[in-house]
């Protein structure tokens, strides 16, 4: 009974270790199989790997040229950028000039404005001068037709009133006695001075 116990599993385990006609003839079949699988594998990786490399290369590449473009529109905008300031200066310069221009003509404007001015004061001085002589020569005038008349009051309002001043300080009396002048000369009012006992007249 033992022995036969014993002896089976030996039967079974001989028969397990012994590979049947069926089974060694399919063994290779499989190898084959499971190669083919693995090459495929390989490939399908390689594949995969190639077109990630790929794909990589592509969207690096997309992005140098971004990069590039976006650098090209920079320097496009520096370029005009530098292109308007140029343009900006040339037109300060211009401004400039035209101001310096402006300010020359303003100052020979201005030179002229004031020799007019000054013509102007002179002119105004020379009115006003002669219009002072005018009435020296009306208040004369009314000296000799008072004095005539032997209205002496009138004389002497005469005199009082601006005579005796220009008399003095003045050089507008006529030193020829003739004819035409004879009322404006100074030996005239002179005359009229001592005919009236003036107080002055002795100064003269």
């Amino acid at each position: 009974m033992t022995d036969i116990i014993h002896e089976h599993p030996k039967e079974e385990t001989k028969s397990a270790q012994t590979p049947s006609p069926a089974a060694a003839e399919e063994t290779p079949v499989d190898e084959r199989t499971g190669q083919k699988r693995v090459y495929g594998y390989i490939l399908l990786l390689f594949v995969v790997a190639f077109f990630l490399l790929l794909w990589s290369f592509l969207m690096n590449q997309r992005s140098n040229e971004e990069v590039i473009s976006e650098v090209r529109g920079s320097t496009g905008t520096i370029q005009s950028t530098l292109d308007r300031n140029m343009e900006l200066e040339r037109e300060v310069n211009a401004l400039e000039e035209n101001n310096r221009l402006l300010e020359i003509k303003i100052a020979e404007q201005e030179k002229k404005d004031e020799a007019q001015e000054q013509d102007k004061q002179l002119l105004r001085e020379e009115k006003e001068r002669a219009e002072e002589i005018a009435a020296f020569y009306a208040d004369v005038a009314a000296l000799e037709y008072a004095y005539v008349r032997q209205d002496y009051e009138r004389c002497r309002s005469l005199i009082d009133k601006k005579l005796w001043t220009v008399y003095i300080t003045e050089e507008w009396f006529l030193t020829e006695d003739t004819e035409a002048n004879r009322p404006f000369t100074r030996a005239h009012f002179e005359e009229i001075l001592r005919a009236l006992n003036y107080e002055g007249a002795s100064a003269g």
